[in-house]
């Protein structure tokens, strides 16, 4: 079995593109420290006055988010019930425009950097993209979720660099051979990348190899202002 490496801390002050090209060569995961000192989210996203922030600058827009009864968003659109409301709304947490019962709702994968027009384009105004980056992102992603989640266990096939600005958040990995211990959904389904285990309550009855996959996993922490960088490989 291959053996994950626990996550290294290194100062983004140190850090070139030809150093960051060597991390990910190394395929360590990677605490960079003091990486969002620059950023303005650090400091006008926080507590209540960061909310009046970001209603300011997008609460008008429209938004998908997704709700669900519980805090775990699976992946399979079965689980959970995309609707559309404004930023402002979510930001209240106010059950959506189109929700049958006050559920949990989260946005994932809004995108904000992307090129053409986007709802949350303007909260790219507070965010930085780091110095030692070899190049730019291929894209720029807002996770939020206004009183926790925990998202289904899955892979995605490209480099991560995950940015906490607000809250803390904690990720489990795990080694590439542990795929079939996870029980991956079915490739010719509509989330081939996200598994079948329950990661927030795992069952090692109904999963048998689950325990082999659990002793060998990794666990990150990040705080608010961390940023980690996480392999695929």
């Amino acid at each position: 079995m291959v053996r994950l490496k626990k996550a290294r801390k290194v100062p983004a002050a140190v850090l070139t593109a030809q150093a960051f090209r060597a991390l990910e060569e190394d395929a360590v995961p990677c605490h960079i420290l003091g990486a969002l000192e620059d950023w303005p989210a650090a400091q006008l996203w926080q507590e209540e006055r960061g909310l009046q922030h970001l209603n300011e600058l997008a609460g008008a827009q429209e938004v998908q988010a997704m709700t669900s009864s519980s805090s775990y968003f699976q992946g399979d659109m079965g689980s959970h019930e995309p609707t559309t409301c404004t930023f402002q709304s979510f930001l209240s947490s106010r059950t959506p425009a189109g929700s049958s019962e006050p559920n949990q709702a989260a946005l994932a994968s809004a995108s904000p950097g992307q090129a053409g027009p986007a709802a949350l384009k303007a909260l790219m105004a507070d965010v930085r993209c780091p110095a030692f980056l070899p190049c730019a992102p291929s894209e720029i992603n807002l996770w939020m979720s206004m009183r926790g989640s925990c998202s289904s266990l899955h892979y995605d096939p490209y480099q991560n660099l995950l940015a906490v600005v607000r809250g803390c958040k904690t990720v489990h990995l795990y080694p590439p051979d542990c795929g079939p211990d996870l029980s991956p959904r079915p490739v010719w389904g509509e989330s081939p990348n996200h598994s079948t285990v329950n990661s927030f309550q795992p069952d090692s009855e109904l999963y048998p190899g689950l325990e082999r996959a659990l002793s060998s996993r990794v666990t990150c922490h990040l705080q608010s202002h961390q940023l980690h960088l996480f392999m695929y490989t």
